[in-house]
């Protein structure tokens, strides 16, 4: 369906509001349609989602593959034609030397297994997460099944992970280490008088014996707790205080695990990554997924207390609520064969500030939205499938030749071409002569009319467009006049088939009202000029 005018900016604040609280991922567009198959697939999404908690965490994962210089594979085959990285062919192997490009799905799996399975492993808690809302939705997932896997080897992925970590291990242990130390010095007293004296010269205290063998103890403590961790021995801390820590043991501890390491891990990891890899793009199929679902989950909160429209040949609604206005009046309106008013031509009509213009973009709201599948914002609504909505909004600052000569080529351009139009005009003569005005809307107007189209069109010249056209219904909004405090009540329901009254007359029964003097005598006569 095309979107002409200033129909694209209605949508662009519908979508917008949908996508307001979504992470960037999940706003997705849905255009809408004149195929009914189309929307009415998107209605039995809406209808069908659940409320799902998606982790926030959710996102496509990418394996990213990283230089290798380490690696042998050996094979029975020519391995020059494997043709994806630089190879040296001696022994029957391949020798991937400071950097390889490319690499296919199958032979990187083979070759970087543990980047594959590290991928998964390092997701794993989302991925659990979105596995179970999936499942909850109704979706298959396979995720259960890769992790499954994983979780074979998980026991070495975290030796691997403690390798790469061991110097932060050290550091926290330390600093834990010397805060014990300090607490410990902090509760500690020593008085020295007497006999203490002779201690001290003969380098004897019991308390300061007694610190130090704490500060021993402690230490071989802080030790054992890595040694239980990495399955390394090593001195690790000075055993003076404040204690630090010797570099070259922890180095020696990384180099341990890694060797101890890293060749079972590979091995561990081949047959998994070979199985799992295979199924990255359905994992991210099903991340795609979680986001539709986010989508929905948003456009149904968005659409809280809204009605799915029925297909008819008229559009109409029932207490339609203008999506962005606050506490608004609900207002009932309709164009073609429908039980409120009968007509496809309608010219409305009536106060300015009545909501005429509000009115236009309601029903582009309604019709823009059950056209992308969406419940309406009404309690009943009907709509007839169009190929094309064209909205055109009066610009104030738009008042000269180029504006007109614009206006009348996209009135133009929306009255031709093929397919059912729905149109919306407002107040076309503001940048026009009234006299002018006229005959052109009329004109419009007729060949609307034989070409089947839906038009809705706001202007002041109700009462001479009705004359020259029978077959357009003419409806207003009515001022029904001032408050105590001369304020203008203001109905914005339409009143089908009846032209609204002025607000000038109305303005000028609030200037009389409050006039005094000669200024009073003279607003009379203007005002009285309305009345005869």
């Amino acid at each position: 369906m095309k979107l002409s005018g200033d129909a694209g900016q209605i949508y662009r604040q519908v979508i917008n509001a949908i996508h307001r609280n979504l992470r960037p991922e999940a706003r997705l567009q849905l255009k809408p349609s004149s195929s009914s198959t189309e929307i009415g697939a998107v209605r039995e999404k809406i209808e069908s989602a659940i409320d799902i908690k998606i982790p926030k965490e959710a996102k496509p994962l990418e394996v990213r593959l990283h230089y290798c210089d380490d690696r042998v594979l050996f094979a029975g085959e020519d391995l020059n034609n494997f043709g994806l990285c630089r190879v040296e062919v001696g022994e029957p192997g391949i020798r991937i030397g400071s950097r390889f490009f490319e690499l296919g799905k199958d032979i990187a799996a083979s070759v970087l297994p543990e980047v594959f399975v590290k991928t998964i492993y390092e997701n794993a808690n989302w991925l659990e997460k979105l596995a179970e809302e999936l499942q909850r939705a109704g979706r298959r997932s396979v995720i259960p099944e890769v992790l499954s896997e994983v979780k074979k080897v998980s026991p070495l992925l975290e030796r691997a992970k403690l390798a790469s970590s061991i110097e932060e291990i050290v550091a926290e242990e330390a600093m834990r280490l010397n805060r014990r130390v300090e607490e410990k010095i902090a509760g500690f007293e020593v008085t020295i008088k007497g006999e203490k004296v002779l201690e001290l010269i003969s380098g004897r205290i019991p308390e300061i014996e007694e610190l130090e063998n704490f500060l021993a103890e402690e230490i071989i403590k802080s030790e054992r707790r890595i040694e239980e961790l990495t399955g390394v021995r090593a001195t690790i801390f000075s055993r003076s205080y404040p204690v630090e820590v010797n570099p070259n043991a922890v180095e020696t501890i990384k180099r341990e695990l890694e060797e101890d390491t890293i060749i079972e891990l590979y091995v561990a990891c081949r047959p998994v990554a070979e199985k799992i890899s295979a199924m990255l793009p359905e994992i991210n199929e099903e991340v795609k997924i979680a986001y539709e679902l986010e989508f929905l989950q948003a456009v149904k909160e968005f659409c809280r207390g809204f009605v799915f429209p029925e297909f008819s040949d008229c559009i109409s609604f029932t207490n339609g609520r203008y999506l962005f206005i606050k506490d608004c009046q609900p207002v009932s309106y309709a164009i073609g064969n429908c039980e409120l008013a009968q007509g496809k031509i309608a010219i409305l009509t009536g106060a300015n500030s009545g909501g005429k213009t509000t009115l236009l973009e309601l029903i582009t709201q309604i019709q823009i939205m059950a056209q992308m599948g969406l419940p309406v914002n009404a309690e009943k609504a009907c709509v007839d499938l169009v190929d094309e909505i064209f909205l055109f909004k009066r610009k104030r600052s738009l008042q000269s030749a180029g504006a007109f000569e614009s206006a009348i080529k996209a009135f133009t351009k929306a009255l031709l071409g093929e397919g059912k139009k729905l149109i919306l005009i407002d107040e076309f003569e503001a940048i026009t002569e009234p006299g002018a005005a006229v005959r052109i809307i009329a004109e419009f107007l007729k060949i609307a009319h034989e070409r089947g189209h839906y038009v809705v069109i706001v202007s002041h010249l109700g009462k001479e467009l009705s004359e020259m056209l029978p077959f357009a219904r003419v409806d207003g909004i009515e001022a029904r006049g001032l408050d105590d405090k001369f304020n203008l009540i203001v109905d914005r329901q339409p009143k089908f088939g009846k032209l609204g009254r002025s607000t000038p007359e109305l303005i000028l029964e609030r200037l009389y009202r409050k006039a005094r003097g000669r200024e009073k005598e003279v607003l009379e006569r203007i005002f009285a000029s309305f009345r005869d």
